[in-house]
């Protein structure tokens, strides 16, 4: 019998702790739940198994969703401007609906960088009063297209209601080819 588990889950640890406790092929349990007595098959084993894996997983890290982010011509001479939400350029925020902590972040020039800095951070706050989290993507001299930036969970908190936005800074020396396009991407953990 196979145990499936999370694609979430890549160092099965949390699945070998289960399987210990609560049995697979190799420890049996003192009442064979799987057997056909109880109708409870190898199938519904597995998806057990595999839920109190996801379970114990989401505990470790809570639930994550990500933002996407977007400035269509990323250009020199930026600061703290707004990226932008699904294209539209009214839609620059999110407003968080619970509590939680920003565990990820990354960017992606279309162009490689070819003069200057460019600075990617997080805010959080209300409308008229933002602060800018530490968590930050960079692209210069190394590296020149993608970054990427992680925290534990818990380092970086927001609340339920606060406004969550991206936005860029761009020295004067800026340059990646023509109208280069930028994504951020911001990985969220609610529940924290």
């Amino acid at each position: 019998m196979g145990i499936s588990t999370s694609i979430f889950d890549e160092d099965y640890n949390s699945l070998e702790l289960l399987k210990t406790y609560l049995g697979d092929d190799e420890h049996s349990n003192a009442l064979a739940i799987h057997s056909d007595e109880y109708d409870f098959d190898a199938a519904d084993w597995n998806r057990v198994v595999a839920g109190l894996s996801e379970c114990a997983l989401r505990a470790r890290i809570g639930n994550l969703i990500a933002l996407s982010f977007s400035q269509a011509n990323c250009v020199a001479t930026q600061t703290d401007v707004n990226l932008t939400r699904d294209g539209d350029s009214a839609n620059k925020r999110f407003v968080a609906p619970f509590k939680g902590s920003v565990v990820a972040m990354s960017i992606n020039c279309e162009n490689a960088r070819s003069a200057g800095t460019c600075i990617v951070n997080w805010r959080k706050g209300t409308v008229s009063s933002m602060t800018k989290g530490t968590l930050a993507c960079v692209l210069n001299a190394d590296p020149t297209q993608i970054d990427t930036a992680t925290q534990d969970p818990g380092v970086e908190t927001f609340t339920a209601g606060q406004v969550i936005d991206v936005v860029v800074t761009t020295d004067s020396g800026w340059a990646a080819s023509t109208t280069p396009s930028l994504i951020c991407d911001l990985i969220l953990s609610l529940g924290d």
